[in-house]
């Protein structure tokens, strides 16, 4: 048997106690004397004879020198009779989650004493490390153009991992910008099918006005604009949440427009404007999208607005993705360079508008090197060179 000796703290104390066995006649067969253990466990052995008297026996624990209180535990004594057979549970399942917990808390005297089988019992804690189920966001279109929106069919699926869909609710929550909205469904088979119509978001024209409210916006080409979706799954029967999120780019315009130069411009010799047209995704125009729309491009000084180069109603090409503009500057050209592109449709319509500056290259007097380097497909690449003279480098660039 063991005994363990706490002070109110629930720390262990170094005191001498008397243990007493008693039998159901209550006569003492067995007494041990001023026992103790520095780490406040007191251990003794008592072996019952093999014909004990049966019934309910004592064990009485007090201090030895009878200052603070003592206490007592039973335990039986019976004939023990060999089974004739075993019987075996076997549940249908491993565990069972369960919402609530008991909790016992006892407040201890100053000193107290407390006497606990080897084994008082046993408790089990199961702990979930990897989740259940996964949640997976299936928008019906991967993007979407304001002017063509109408509505979006968005999935949202729970599987366990054992393959078989979640029984549950879903529910999105999704924001534009400074709109947000949510929804619920019921899981059927696991899924939810969620529709956002113009009624959450708006009508196309004044959601356009919307998102591309700033100056910002129209000027600088700020086009695409997401939708974020955040999912959860919420599982009927434990109350078990899982998510994701996703998102949809709202682009404003049907195209995206790139200026690709390099960012420094020399005196009296050629500078090539690219500028790179494509759908919104960044995936190439169809032909048949092309022909829908022209360019102006103009080249200005920044300090005198002095127009330097020129070109309207420029027709974007059809076996490429750049519109390539060559044109060479003056010895006179000065300060910074601004670059305007102007995008049009057939009827007249500014789509785009785009603003690029490039500055005036400082090298040692006026003399400078040319060098410039296209692969087939006609477009710039990557180059470093330096401009060395009598054994000293004067400067290095990279294109």
């Amino acid at each position: 048997m063991r005994v363990v000796i706490l002070n109110a703290d629930l720390m262990p104390v170094n005191k001498k106690m008397d243990i007493t066995i008693v039998d159901p006649d209550s006569n003492k067969v067995q007494k041990f004397a001023d026992y103790s253990n520095d780490t406040g466990v007191i251990t003794v052995e008592y072996e019952i004879s093999n014909d004990p008297k049966m019934g309910d026996w004592k064990i009485q624990v007090q201090p030895s020198d009878g200052m603070g209180s003592g206490t007592e535990r039973n335990f039986t004594v019976d004939a023990y009779v060999l089974p004739r057979f075993s019987v075996e549970v076997k549940p249908s399942v491993l565990f069972v989650y369960v919402k609530i917990f008991y909790c016992y808390i006892s407040v201890l005297p100053k000193f107290s004493v407390e006497v606990k089988p080897l084994v008082p019992f046993v408790y089990v804690k199961i702990f979930c490390l990897l989740p259940r189920f996964s949640v997976e966001v299936k928008p019906s279109v991967p993007f979407v153009y304001v002017k063509d929106f109408s509505s979006i069919d968005i999935e949202v699926e729970g599987i366990y991992t054992y393959g078989e869909g979640v029984y549950g609710s879903a529910s999105i929550e999704c924001k534009l910008k400074d709109t947000t909205f949510n929804k619920r469904a019921k899981l059927v088979d696991g899924k939810a099918m969620f529709t956002i119509t113009t009624a959450e978001i708006g009508d196309p024209q004044n959601l356009r006005q919307k998102l591309c409210s700033g100056y910002w916006c129209w000027n600088r080409g700020e086009q695409s604009f997401p939708l974020k979706i955040k999912a959860e799954v919420t599982e009927d029967e434990t109350d078990e949440e899982q998510g994701t999120e996703t998102s949809i780019n709202f682009y404003t315009e049907p195209v995206a427009m790139e200026l690709v130069n390099k960012k420094e411009y020399r005196k009296n010799m050629d500078y090539t404007v690219y500028i790179h047209i494509t759908d919104p995704s960044g995936a190439p125009l169809l032909k048949t999208e092309r022909s829908k729309f022209y360019l102006n491009v103009t080249i200005t000084e920044q300090m005198n607005s002095a127009v330097i180069f020129q070109q309207d109603r420029a027709n974007l090409p059809t076996d490429m993705d750049d519109i390539i503009m060559p044109f060479t500057t003056s010895t006179t050209t000065k300060y910074s360079l601004i670059i305007k592109a102007v995008l049009y449709d057939m009827s007249g319509n500014q789509v785009l508008k785009l603003n690029e500056y490039v500055t005036e290259y400082n090298s040692y007097g006026d003399a400078g090197v040319q060098i410039s380097l296209m692969n087939s497909q006609n477009k710039a690449v990557s180059l470093l060179y330096f401009l060395r003279g009598r054994s000293k480098i004067y400067s290095y660039h990279k294109t």
